[in-house]
Protein backbone atom coordinates (compact mmCIF):
# COMPACT_ATOMS: atom_id res chain seq x y z
CA UNK A 1 0.00 0.00 0.00
CA UNK A 2 1.47 3.65 -0.44
CA UNK A 3 2.50 6.12 2.05
CA UNK A 4 -0.85 7.15 4.41
CA UNK A 5 -1.75 10.73 4.33
CA UNK A 6 0.60 12.31 6.92
CA UNK A 7 2.04 15.45 8.37
CA UNK A 8 4.59 15.94 10.30
CA UNK A 9 5.16 19.56 12.52
CA UNK A 10 7.58 19.36 14.90
CA UNK A 11 6.68 16.53 16.92
CA UNK A 12 2.99 16.58 15.54
CA UNK A 13 2.00 13.83 13.38
CA UNK A 14 -1.49 13.36 11.58
CA UNK A 15 -2.38 10.53 9.42
CA UNK A 16 -5.12 8.29 7.35
CA UNK A 17 -6.91 5.64 9.75
CA UNK A 18 -8.06 2.82 8.24
CA UNK A 19 -10.96 1.66 8.11
CA UNK A 20 -10.97 -2.27 8.11
CA UNK A 21 -14.39 -4.08 9.06
CA UNK A 22 -14.33 -3.35 12.91
CA UNK A 23 -11.10 -2.95 13.62
CA UNK A 24 -11.77 1.20 13.40
CA UNK A 25 -14.09 0.68 16.37
CA UNK A 26 -11.42 -0.70 18.20
CA UNK A 27 -8.68 1.57 17.08
CA UNK A 28 -11.21 4.48 18.40
CA UNK A 29 -11.38 3.92 21.57
CA UNK A 30 -8.60 4.20 24.48
CA UNK A 31 -8.19 7.64 24.60
CA UNK A 32 -6.66 8.36 21.20
CA UNK A 33 -6.61 11.94 20.40
CA UNK A 34 -8.15 11.81 16.23
CA UNK A 35 -10.39 14.35 14.44
CA UNK A 36 -12.53 12.83 11.02
CA UNK A 37 -13.19 15.46 8.76
CA UNK A 38 -16.50 14.00 6.66
CA UNK A 39 -17.24 16.21 3.44
CA UNK A 40 -20.68 16.43 1.90
CA UNK A 41 -21.86 18.49 -1.00
CA UNK A 42 -25.22 19.87 -2.81
CA UNK A 43 -23.10 20.11 -5.77
CA UNK A 44 -23.88 17.67 -8.70
CA UNK A 45 -21.08 15.01 -9.19
CA UNK A 46 -19.49 14.40 -11.27
CA UNK A 47 -21.05 17.24 -13.55
CA UNK A 48 -20.23 19.73 -11.33
CA UNK A 49 -17.91 18.93 -8.86
CA UNK A 50 -15.65 15.68 -9.71
CA UNK A 51 -12.46 15.85 -6.59
CA UNK A 52 -11.94 16.74 -3.30
CA UNK A 53 -8.77 18.18 -2.12
CA UNK A 54 -7.90 18.61 1.51
CA UNK A 55 -4.35 20.48 2.23
CA UNK A 56 -3.38 20.25 6.01
CA UNK A 57 -0.91 22.84 7.13
CA UNK A 58 0.64 23.07 10.06
CA UNK A 59 1.92 25.47 13.16
CA UNK A 60 4.90 25.81 10.86
CA UNK A 61 3.37 26.05 7.43
CA UNK A 62 4.22 22.58 6.29
CA UNK A 63 1.57 21.81 3.88
CA UNK A 64 0.50 17.88 3.30
CA UNK A 65 -2.72 16.68 0.97
CA UNK A 66 -5.30 14.08 -0.38
CA UNK A 67 -7.33 13.29 -2.78
CA UNK A 68 -10.56 11.82 -3.51
CA UNK A 69 -11.89 11.24 -6.86
CA UNK A 70 -15.45 11.38 -7.38
CA UNK A 71 -18.30 10.17 -9.70
CA UNK A 72 -19.41 6.65 -11.12
CA UNK A 73 -17.48 3.63 -9.38
CA UNK A 74 -15.84 5.71 -6.49
CA UNK A 75 -16.98 6.26 -3.36
CA UNK A 76 -20.52 8.14 -2.71
CA UNK A 77 -20.20 11.17 -0.50
CA UNK A 78 -19.79 12.16 1.95
CA UNK A 79 -16.35 11.57 2.13
CA UNK A 80 -14.11 10.95 5.51
CA UNK A 81 -10.83 11.35 5.96
CA UNK A 82 -9.32 10.63 9.26
CA UNK A 83 -6.43 12.82 10.90
CA UNK A 84 -4.61 11.21 14.12
CA UNK A 85 -2.89 13.31 16.51
CA UNK A 86 0.60 11.38 17.90
CA UNK A 87 2.49 14.09 19.69
CA UNK A 88 2.98 17.52 19.92
CA UNK A 89 0.54 20.31 19.63
CA UNK A 90 -2.97 19.72 19.50
CA UNK A 91 -3.39 22.78 16.61
CA UNK A 92 -4.49 24.81 15.43
CA UNK A 93 -4.26 23.59 12.21
CA UNK A 94 -5.46 25.26 8.75
CA UNK A 95 -7.37 22.84 6.97
CA UNK A 96 -8.76 23.99 3.05
CA UNK A 97 -11.26 21.75 1.58
CA UNK A 98 -11.18 22.33 -1.80
CA UNK A 99 -13.42 20.75 -4.56
CA UNK A 100 -12.70 20.72 -8.27
CA UNK A 101 -13.82 20.34 -11.84
CA UNK A 102 -11.00 19.00 -14.47
CA UNK A 103 -8.03 20.27 -12.15
CA UNK A 104 -10.35 24.01 -11.68
CA UNK A 105 -11.05 25.29 -8.23
CA UNK A 106 -14.78 25.16 -8.30
CA UNK A 107 -15.37 25.76 -4.28
CA UNK A 108 -13.45 25.78 -1.16
CA UNK A 109 -13.65 25.86 2.95
CA UNK A 110 -10.87 27.11 4.68
CA UNK A 111 -11.07 25.80 8.64
CA UNK A 112 -8.93 26.32 11.59
CA UNK A 113 -8.97 23.64 13.72
CA UNK A 114 -7.63 21.64 16.99
CA UNK A 115 -7.68 18.23 18.51
CA UNK A 116 -9.49 17.33 21.33
CA UNK A 117 -7.41 15.47 23.98
CA UNK A 118 -8.01 12.06 24.44
CA UNK A 119 -11.18 12.01 22.04
CA UNK A 120 -12.30 10.71 18.34
CA UNK A 121 -14.25 13.99 17.12
CA UNK A 122 -16.07 14.72 13.94
CA UNK A 123 -16.17 17.87 12.13
CA UNK A 124 -18.93 18.32 9.09
CA UNK A 125 -17.81 20.25 6.12
CA UNK A 126 -19.94 21.28 3.36
CA UNK A 127 -18.88 22.34 -0.11
CA UNK A 128 -21.91 24.50 -1.28
CA UNK A 129 -23.08 26.06 -4.51
CA UNK A 130 -24.21 29.15 -2.82
CA UNK A 131 -20.68 29.54 -2.23
CA UNK A 132 -19.15 29.21 -5.65
CA UNK A 133 -17.35 32.24 -6.87
CA UNK A 134 -18.13 34.18 -3.10
CA UNK A 135 -15.01 35.64 -1.50
CA UNK A 136 -14.97 36.57 1.83
CA UNK A 137 -13.06 38.61 3.94
CA UNK A 138 -9.34 37.94 5.34
CA UNK A 139 -10.05 35.29 8.30
CA UNK A 140 -13.88 34.13 6.81
CA UNK A 141 -14.47 31.20 4.57
CA UNK A 142 -17.77 30.75 3.34
CA UNK A 143 -20.47 28.54 4.64
CA UNK A 144 -24.18 28.07 4.80
CA UNK A 145 -25.90 31.34 5.04
CA UNK A 146 -22.45 33.44 3.87
CA UNK A 147 -19.26 33.83 5.10
CA UNK A 148 -18.06 32.62 8.89
CA UNK A 149 -14.63 32.86 10.80
CA UNK A 150 -12.63 30.38 9.75
CA UNK A 151 -12.02 29.08 13.38
CA UNK A 152 -13.87 25.85 14.30
CA UNK A 153 -14.98 26.51 18.14
CA UNK A 154 -15.13 22.81 20.12
CA UNK A 155 -18.43 23.30 20.14
CA UNK A 156 -18.80 22.38 16.57
CA UNK A 157 -17.02 19.05 17.10
CA UNK A 158 -19.11 16.40 17.23
CA UNK A 159 -18.24 13.00 19.63
CA UNK A 160 -17.47 10.27 17.53
CA UNK A 161 -20.40 7.93 18.15
CA UNK A 162 -18.87 4.63 17.33
CA UNK A 163 -20.53 4.13 14.10
CA UNK A 164 -18.11 3.12 11.54
CA UNK A 165 -18.04 5.70 8.95
CA UNK A 166 -16.90 5.41 5.36
CA UNK A 167 -13.42 6.10 5.55
CA UNK A 168 -11.50 6.00 2.20
CA UNK A 169 -7.90 5.81 3.21
CA UNK A 170 -6.88 4.38 0.04
CA UNK A 171 -9.27 7.00 -2.03
CA UNK A 172 -7.95 10.02 0.04
CA UNK A 173 -3.95 8.77 -0.23
CA UNK A 174 -1.53 11.63 -0.56
CA UNK A 175 0.87 10.00 -2.71
CA UNK A 176 -0.03 8.76 -5.94
CA UNK A 177 2.46 7.24 -8.64
CA UNK A 178 1.21 9.59 -11.27
CA UNK A 179 1.88 13.47 -11.28
CA UNK A 180 -1.14 15.45 -11.97
CA UNK A 181 -1.22 18.94 -13.41
CA UNK A 182 -2.88 21.24 -10.24
CA UNK A 183 -0.60 23.05 -8.32
CA UNK A 184 0.11 20.23 -5.88
CA UNK A 185 2.68 17.30 -5.11
CA UNK A 186 0.29 14.73 -5.89
CA UNK A 187 3.32 12.04 -6.05
CA UNK A 188 5.12 13.79 -3.42
CA UNK A 189 8.81 13.85 -4.30
CA UNK A 190 8.80 17.56 -3.41
CA UNK A 191 8.22 18.96 -7.05
CA UNK A 192 5.07 20.14 -7.93
CA UNK A 193 3.77 19.43 -11.56
CA UNK A 194 6.87 18.01 -12.36
CA UNK A 195 6.68 16.41 -16.31
CA UNK A 196 4.21 19.15 -17.59
CA UNK A 197 5.34 22.13 -19.75
CA UNK A 198 2.22 24.85 -19.61
CA UNK A 199 4.50 26.25 -22.62
CA UNK A 200 4.04 23.00 -24.89
CA UNK A 201 1.25 21.04 -23.32
CA UNK A 202 -2.16 21.55 -25.70
CA UNK A 203 -4.11 19.66 -22.34
CA UNK A 204 -2.21 22.12 -19.96
CA UNK A 205 -1.79 25.41 -21.92
CA UNK A 206 -0.59 28.32 -20.06
CA UNK A 207 -2.47 26.73 -16.49
CA UNK A 208 -3.11 23.60 -15.74
CA UNK A 209 -6.77 22.30 -16.66
CA UNK A 210 -6.75 24.33 -19.99
CA UNK A 211 -7.32 21.94 -22.66
CA UNK A 212 -6.89 23.76 -26.21
CA UNK A 213 -9.79 23.10 -27.92
CA UNK A 214 -9.85 24.10 -32.12
CA UNK A 215 -12.58 23.43 -34.25
CA UNK A 216 -11.66 21.39 -37.38
CA UNK A 217 -8.13 20.72 -36.15
CA UNK A 218 -5.94 19.35 -34.34
CA UNK A 219 -4.71 22.19 -31.52
CA UNK A 220 -0.94 22.58 -30.17
CA UNK A 221 0.46 24.77 -27.65
CA UNK A 222 2.93 27.48 -28.59
CA UNK A 223 4.66 29.71 -25.75
CA UNK A 224 1.70 28.76 -23.30
CA UNK A 225 -1.57 29.58 -26.00
CA UNK A 226 -3.30 27.51 -28.39
CA UNK A 227 -2.57 27.33 -31.90
CA UNK A 228 -3.40 25.14 -34.89
CA UNK A 229 -1.18 22.20 -35.27
CA UNK A 230 -2.96 20.73 -38.62
CA UNK A 231 -6.41 21.16 -40.25
CA UNK A 232 -8.50 18.16 -40.81
CA UNK A 233 -9.08 16.74 -44.60
CA UNK A 234 -10.70 19.50 -46.24
CA UNK A 235 -11.12 22.09 -44.12
CA UNK A 236 -8.28 25.03 -44.03
CA UNK A 237 -7.54 27.92 -41.57
CA UNK A 238 -8.15 30.92 -44.09
CA UNK A 239 -9.14 33.91 -41.75
CA UNK A 240 -5.97 33.07 -39.62
CA UNK A 241 -7.59 32.81 -36.29
CA UNK A 242 -6.98 30.13 -34.36
CA UNK A 243 -9.90 31.18 -32.09
CA UNK A 244 -12.40 29.40 -35.18
CA UNK A 245 -10.19 27.17 -35.96
CA UNK A 246 -9.87 25.45 -39.25
CA UNK A 247 -13.33 27.58 -40.04
CA UNK A 248 -13.44 27.24 -44.13
CA UNK A 249 -14.67 23.68 -45.82
CA UNK A 250 -13.28 23.57 -49.08
CA UNK A 251 -15.31 20.99 -50.69
CA UNK A 252 -18.53 23.01 -50.19
CA UNK A 253 -18.28 26.61 -49.34
CA UNK A 254 -18.15 28.58 -52.45
CA UNK A 255 -16.17 31.16 -50.84
CA UNK A 256 -13.21 28.89 -50.28
CA UNK A 257 -13.75 26.13 -52.45
CA UNK A 258 -11.07 23.91 -52.63
CA UNK A 259 -8.57 26.81 -51.34
CA UNK A 260 -8.92 29.48 -49.52
CA UNK A 261 -8.26 32.37 -52.38
CA UNK A 262 -11.06 30.46 -54.63
CA UNK A 263 -14.20 31.78 -54.95
CA UNK A 264 -16.79 30.57 -57.31
CA UNK A 265 -17.88 33.33 -59.55
CA UNK A 266 -21.23 33.31 -61.56
CA UNK A 267 -22.11 30.94 -63.62
CA UNK A 268 -20.57 28.75 -61.24
CA UNK A 269 -22.16 29.59 -57.93
CA UNK A 270 -22.06 25.79 -55.93
CA UNK A 271 -18.93 24.04 -55.02
CA UNK A 272 -19.08 20.59 -55.39
CA UNK A 273 -16.45 18.37 -53.78
CA UNK A 274 -14.02 21.22 -54.05
CA UNK A 275 -15.07 22.45 -57.89
CA UNK A 276 -16.91 25.50 -58.43
CA UNK A 277 -20.26 24.20 -61.03
CA UNK A 278 -22.89 26.26 -62.12
CA UNK A 279 -25.76 23.97 -60.34
CA UNK A 280 -26.46 22.57 -57.17
CA UNK A 281 -24.39 19.16 -56.47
Amino acid sequence: MKRLFGIRVETTRVQILIAVSGLLLAACSGGRTELLIEVTSDLTVPDVMDRIVVMANGPNGQTQNSVADLGPGRIPLPRVLGMEHQGGPLGPFTVDVIGEKMGTEVVRRTLSVSFVKNRTMVLHVELLGECQGVTCPTDQTCARGGCRSVDVHPSELEPYDGTPPPLDASAFDSCVPDERCNGIDDDCDGQTDEGFDLQTDPQNCGSCGHSCDVPNATAACMRGACVIGSCDSNFADCDANADTGCEANLQSDANTCGSCTNRCSPPDRACCAGSCARSAC
